[in-house]
């Protein structure tokens, strides 16, 4: 959470924090489930900042404590339920080598983020903008 300077998405790369219009068939589901907030994205919630860990071409495996991105750990324990113990569907864990997508990674909240360890990547024009922290709360 925080303030955020945004402009057009240009040269992504992995490390970018980048805001996101998920895709309405996953976006609806968080917004059904609350883990979005009605909004102007496509399937009527907002938008998602996140980091970028991944990108067209690189390697990802999923394990049940990580995304690893390029030989890189991001601590990413999957968790069955969400905090109101409804069952959380995820994309298989294993090997994603030479990703044709971007791969997004809830860097302030890593153990309960909703992120690609569960739905996976996302397309370019998912990306709708760059964020450049600016002012950060914890």
């Amino acid at each position: 959470m925080g303030l955020y300077k945004v402009s057009n998405p240009q040269n992504l790369k992995t490390g970018d924090a980048v805001v996101v219009c998920l895709p309405p068939a996953i976006g609806e589901i968080g917004l059904a489930r609350e883990y979005l907030n009605p909004g102007k994205c496509p399937g009527g919630f907002d938008p998602l900042i996140k980091k970028l860990i991944a990108t067209p071409g690189d390697a990802v495996t999923l394990t049940n404590q990580a995304m690893i991105a390029n030989g890189k750990s991001y601590s990413a324990p999957l968790q069955k339920a969400d905090a109101k113990g409804r069952p959380l569907a995820s994309i298989p864990r294993g090997a994603y080598p030479h990703t044709n997508s971007f791969w997004l990674y809830g860097a302030g909240s890593p153990a309960d983020s909703w992120d690609s360890r569960y739905w996976g990547g996302v397309s370019k024009v998912n990306i709708i903008k760059q964020a450049q922290p600016v002012l950060t709360f914890p």
